[in-house]
């Protein structure tokens, strides 16, 4: 009923130009999201993707698309959570979380063992280019989790343990969470705000 309607108002379109679709997927792909996966996400069959990058043997990539298929692929971003497991991310975002923890107290032996990974292997995840995208989810679910939440010191052991965070973050000049918005966490070009550190520092008492 609905098609019935639009082609009598002359506005029934049963296809789009592919071009714009296509363009998007490669775009995803370049961000590290593959063909197949934005076909999963979207809900499509790889057959409709492959025709739209590859075309089919013999013939041309598509031309154009139907109206829904180029809506839902149109739709799909390359977010963290869509990355597979196996594909690897920017480590911008995972080292500043990590980082601003630190600063916070949280000792890195901690933190790893909170998202089941070796020390080690958590130093080696934020001095690097990129991670993978499970590691980065991992920190970020933690980092919420954390960042307004003092880490525990009810005995000397754990008072020890902030002591010696604090100071490696300070020698590193690794910066609390106070310093970075949300939204600029993951943003290589991002500029931390260090009046908020300040203002979240504790004011030494008078002698």
């Amino acid at each position: 009923a609905r098609r019935e309607r639009l082609m009598a108002y002359g506005q029934w379109k049963p296809y789009v130009d592919a071009q714009p679709v296509r363009e998007h997927v490669l775009a995803l792909v370049e961000q590290g999201l593959s063909w197949k996966r934005t076909a999963d996400i979207a809900g499509v069959a790889h057959s409709t993707v492959s025709k739209l990058l590859f075309g089919k043997p013999g013939k041309k990539p598509s031309a154009q698309v139907r109206p829904a298929t180029a809506e839902a692929i149109l739709a799909v971003r390359a977010s963290l959570d869509a990355r597979t497991f196996g594909s690897r991310v920017d480590a911008t975002g995972t080292s500043r979380r990590v980082q601003a923890l630190v600063a916070k107290g949280w000792s890195l032996h901690r933190l790893a063992a909170e998202i089941d990974m070796t020390p080690g292997n958590l130093h080696s995840s934020i001095s690097r280019p990129q991670v993978w995208a499970s590691t980065a989810r991992k920190v970020r679910d933690l980092y919420e989790r954390l960042w307004n939440t003092e880490p525990p010191a009810s005995t000397p052991h754990e008072r020890g343990a902030i002591a010696r965070s604090l100071n490696r973050a300070r020698t590193h000049g690794w910066l609390p969470p106070m310093a970075w918005d949300d939204e600029d966490l993951d943003d290589p070009a991002a500029i931390p705000d260090l009046s908020a550190v300040r203002k979240d520092r504790p004011r030494r008492r008078s002698a």
